[in-house]
């Protein structure tokens, strides 16, 4: 099989743009300057509760690994974009929600921190109704979708978009989620947390009430301590396969490292 450089490459998409139609290269120029929007900034070495379900990914973060490129495929892009979106609309319309029934009270959560002195968590920085938090115990970055009270039970809400044939054959929380839940509840010393699931393409919605438990937050603070020790000893851990690879930041870096 004839090697293919680099070059030759580099001469396909240069002829593949000159041979494009007007409407063809305008998509790509647009979306070029949509990627271009979007590079990534160099890279906390905190954790963060939705990747927590790999350790070898969290070994990469923790120990500031530069991720597989600087450029984000551009739909991915776009599909953050939609979810940025529901979780704004989703969010304006709990606020004023709780403003009109007495069951329900939307808690700042810079607030609820104060009040409750929880002295492990500072908010970091406020976007709109999200609010950013740090860990220091932890060492853990998160962004908060919402503190609520339910009739006389505070919940941490968490709002996730997916695609029709997800959310069309959701029964319960993504076992994938349950991490970042027990992380919130740690965080904020609250056990429910209320996630809500939205179709992307007809916006219909599911919700379902996790109750993490001390066992669950114990594993959180475990699997830390286990990065923590491989962090220390600069040894990278053994690889995971999951569904989490797909997106994986460090996908490139991990199928180098032999275990």
């Amino acid at each position: 099989m004839a090697k293919v450089s680099l070059k030759n490459i580099n001469n396909l998409i240069r002829n593949s743009v000159k041979n494009a139609t007007d409407e063809q290269r305008f998509m790509m120029e647009l979306n070029k300057h949509i990627q271009k929007s979007e590079i990534r900034k160099e890279r906390s070495k905190t954790y963060n509760p939705s990747s927590l379900n790999c350790l070898r990914s969290m070994f990469y973060q923790r120990s500031g690994q530069i991720s597989d490129d600087n450029l984000r495929d551009v739909n991915l892009i776009k599909i953050n974009k939609v979810g940025s979106f529901i979780h704004e609309m989703l969010q304006e319309a709990a606020v004023s929600m709780c403003k009109e029934e007495n069951d329900y009270e939307w808690i700042d959560v810079e607030t609820y921190i104060k009040e409750k002195k929880i002295k492990h968590l500072e908010v970091v920085s406020k976007d709109g109704y999200e609010t950013k938090c740090y860990h220091k115990v932890l060492n853990m970055s998160f962004k908060c979708d919402g503190i609520i009270r339910i009739k006389d039970k505070y919940i941490v809400w968490e709002v996730k978009s997916e695609t029709c044939f997800k959310n069309q054959n959701r029964k319960d929380v993504d076992d994938y989620h349950k991490n970042q839940a027990s992380c919130y509840s740690l965080a904020f010393k609250i056990n429910n947390v209320l996630f809500t699931y939205v179709n992307r393409d007809n916006l219909s919605d599911k919700a379902f009430m996790l109750t993490v438990t001390p066992s669950m937050q114990q594993d959180i603070i475990d699997k830390i301590n286990t990065c923590e020790a491989y962090v220390s000893e600069n040894e990278i851990p053994s690889k995971e396969e999951s569904k989490a690879c797909m997106y994986c930041s460090y996908k490139k870096k991990c199928d180098e490292d032999c275990d």
